[in-house]
């Protein structure tokens, strides 16, 4: 893309290695932020209407990032393959959050009685069942970009 600015871009590759580890950092920063500010308000069962911008912000900042990182065959920095075991542990890392916040939340200080306990399990096995099958439909996109761009390395011609 043409820059409609005619400005030149000055950095040595240190210095744009530098600017891309603070633009990352920025952007889990704010991710990390909004997560918290959003399950904060939501556990002191503050109105939805007083943070759906948030929300809204949140979700665009989500598909932004899932979007790229498939399109780019990125998974994840770290050493970790996206298969079945590991996408079944951060699903069941999902679903145990959402219960603990479930119970949090419609309980207050008497979480431990048995009527709360329902409610928070079925959310939970619904939010594992999603998470895992969002992350599996993730994993078969990323290995199908990621054979995409092995051939279009191989053929250069």
């Amino acid at each position: 893309m043409r820059n409609p600015f005619h400005m030149q871009n000055k950095l040595d590759e240190m210095q744009t290695q530098k600017l891309l580890a603070i633009n990352s950092r920025g952007f889990w920063g704010a991710w990390a932020a909004l997560l918290i500010a959003i399950i904060v308000q939501a556990v002191a069962d503050v109105p939805l209407e007083q943070y759906m911008a948030e929300w809204v912000i949140f979700m665009l900042m989500c598909v932004y990032g899932l979007e790229e990182y498939l399109r780019n065959g990125i998974w994840t920095s770290f050493d970790v393959k996206p298969n079945a075991k590991t996408n079944a542990l951060w699903s069941v890392l999902a679903g145990a959050a959402v219960i603990a916040f479930t119970l949090v939340r419609n309980s207050r200080q008497d979480w431990w009685q048995w009527r709360y306990w329902p409610g928070a399990a079925i959310g939970g096995v619904f939010t594992f069942v999603l998470t895992f099958v969002v992350l599996q439909v993730g994993a078969w996109l990323y290995y199908r970009r990621r054979d995409t761009l092995d051939q279009e390395k191989e053929d250069p011609e």
